[in-house]
C-alpha cells in the first residue's frame, strides 16, 4: 500500500505533533505492506524571546537569508524596512487581523497525482485548512486536539493571536469531512469532535500515541549533565514541559509551588521548552516576580529529547498541570524514566494516565502543594508511584501506534 505522508512544515520543532511525526514514521518504514512516498518534514524554529533590562519580553526575528540589494544606502534601507514596511504591515493587521504567515495555511499541501493509487494522510489537522478546493481521495486526517476550538469562547484562554486564526481553524474543522478517516488521539478528542460534527463520529478511530521505550529510561541522570545545568547531584527539583500557554495552567503551578517553597526551600522549578507566545511569557515572568520565587524556578527555553531524557530521570516529581490536552505524552514520557507524575483530573490526563499518577483537581492550588509535598517528603511514596508508573507505560508503545493507523489504513483500502 502505497501513502501519502504529509507532515505540516510550520510544526514548531521538538513539539507533541512534531514528536508524533518522527516516531510514527519511523515505525511505519519498519513494517512490511506499507510505502510512504512523501519526505519527512525539519519542523520550523520558532523566534527566541529575549528580556530586555524592563524585565519586557519580545520575539527576536533572525533573518535567515542574506542581505539583498547590497548597493542601496543603509540610510534608505532603515526607512523602507522600519518606517514604510512596518507601518504597512500594522495597518494591515489592523484591518484585517491578518498576519503575513498566516496566509501559509491556506496554501494546499503537495499532494500526489489523482491518477496515482495511493492513500493520502495528513498527520495535522490544520493541513484541513488548505484542502477546500482539493477533489475528494481516500484521505487519513489526524486530530491531535481542538482545543482552540474548545477554548475559543473563553478569553482568558483564547488561543487565537489574531482573527484571522479563528477563521483558519473554523475553515480546518469545517473540511474535516473530506476525511474518508480521522484518527483522534485520545476518546477525549473523538468524543469532543463528534459533540462538533455528529456526521463524522463513525469515521473516527481513537490511536494513542506511544513512548520511546529505547530513550525514556529509569537510569541514572549522567552527573555531567546536572554540572552543566548548574544543578547539584543531591539538589531535588520538579520539572513541568509547556509552551506557557493559559490551558497548561503552568500559572496555578507556579501558585503551588510558591507554597511548596515554604516549606521546602531546598527545591527548585525547571521549567523546560519556550514559549510560543511573548505575551504569555511576560504574564509568567510578571507572577513570579509577585510570587518572589524567581530564585528557585529555572528556565530551561532550548531542550534537546536527549536533555529532556536526562531532565526527567534527575526530577523528584513530574507536573502536568493542564486544564485541556490532546494527550499528554510528557506524562508517560516521565513515567518510563522512573518519575512520579502529578497531574490534573483533565479528561484525557485521566485517561492515559489511569492510577499511576497523583490525581488533582485542575485548578486546586493547594492541592498540587499537597501532592508535591507528598512525593518530596516521603520516599516509600515516591518509590511505590515509580514503580506503578512504569508497569503502566509498558502499554504505550510507538509499534502499536504504527500498528494500528495501518489498521485504520487497511478500514479505507477495504472500503473503497
Amino acid at each position: 500500500m502505497k501513502v501519502a505522508w504529509i507532515e505540516n512544515p510550520l510544526t514548531p520543532k521538538h513539539s507533541g505533533v512534531w514528536r508524533y511525526n518522527q516516531m510514527v514514521r519511523r515505525e511505519l518504514e519498519k513494517l512490511d505492506g506499507v510505502e510512504l512516498t512523501t519526505e519527512a518534514t525539519t519542523g520550523r524554529d520558532l523566534p527566541p524571546l529575549q528580556v530586555n533590562q524592563d524585565g519586557k519580553v519580545k520575539a527576536v526575528y533572525v533573518p535567515e537569508r542574506p542581505p539583498r540589494y547590497p548597493w542601496i544606502p543603509m540610510w534608505f534601507k532603515y526607512f523602507a524596512k522600519n518606517i514604510v514596511r512596518d507601518n504597512l504591515r500594522r495597518a494591515w493587521h489592523r484591518i484585517l487581523g491578518l498576519g503575513w504567515q498566516d496566509l501559509q495555511f491556506l496554501r494546499p499541501p503537495a499532494m500526489p497525482d489523482p491518477t496515482e493509487n495511493q492513500l493520502v494522510h495528513m498527520t495535522d489537522q490544520y493541513l484541513a485548512s488548505g484542502i477546500s478546493f482539493i477533489r475528494p481521495r481516500p484521505l487519513v486526517i489526524t486530530v491531535h486536539d481542538i482545543i482552540p476550538y474548545i477554548v475559543e469562547r473563553d478569553y482568558n484562554l483564547n488561543l487565537y493571536e489574531r482573527k484571522f486564526h479563528r477563521f483558519l481553524y473554523h475553515l480546518g474543522m469545517r473540511n474535516l469531512h473530506k476525511a474518508t478517516a480521522i484518527i483522534a488521539d485520545s476518546h477525549f478528542t473523538k468524543d469532543s469532535l463528534a459533540e462538533v460534527h455528529p456526521k463524522l463520529a463513525d469515521r473516527i478511530h481513537v490511536v494513542h500515541l506511544g513512548v520511546a521505550h529505547d530513550r525514556f529510561t529509569p537510569e541514572p541522570v549522567a552527573e555531567d549533565f546536572l554540572e552543566k545545568a548548574e544543578i547539584k547531584p543531591d539538589q531535588p527539583y520538579i520539572v513541568h514541559i509547556s509552551n506557557e500557554a493559559p490551558h497548561k495552567n503552568f500559572r496555578t503551578l507556579l501558585k503551588a509551588f510558591a507554597k511548596v517553597h515554604v516549606e521546602r526551600p531546598d527545591v527548585l522549578l525547571v521549567k523546560l521548552g519556550r514559549a510560543h507566545n511573548a505575551d504569555h511569557h511576560q504574564e509568567t515572568l510578571d507572577l513570579i516576580k509577585s510570587l518572589g520565587i524567581g530564585d528557585v524556578v529555572k528556565f530551561v527555553e532550548h531542550v534537546t529529547d536527549e536533555d529532556v531524557v536526562n531532565w526527567y530521570r534527575g526530577a523528584s516529581v513530574m507536573v502536568v498541570p493542564s486544564l485541556v490536552e490532546g494527550f499528554g505524552l510528557p506524562v508517560l514520557e516521565a513515567m518510563a524514566c522512573g518519575t512520579p507524575v502529578v497531574s490534573s483530573d483533565a479528561e484525557t490526563l485521566v485517561e492515559i494516565a489511569g492510577d499511576a499518577a497523583i490525581i488533582v483537581p485542575r485548578m486546586d492550588v493547594d492541592a498540587y502543594a499537597q501532592a508535591m509535598l507528598k512525593i518530596l517528603n516521603n520516599r516509600e511514596v515516591a518509590r511505590v508511584m515509580t514503580e506503578k508508573g512504569l508497569e503502566h507505560v509498558k502499554k504505550f508503545t510507538w509499534e502499536n501506534t504504527a500498528r494500528e493507523i495501518i489498521d485504520v489504513y487497511q478500514s479505507v483500502a477495504n472500503a473503497r
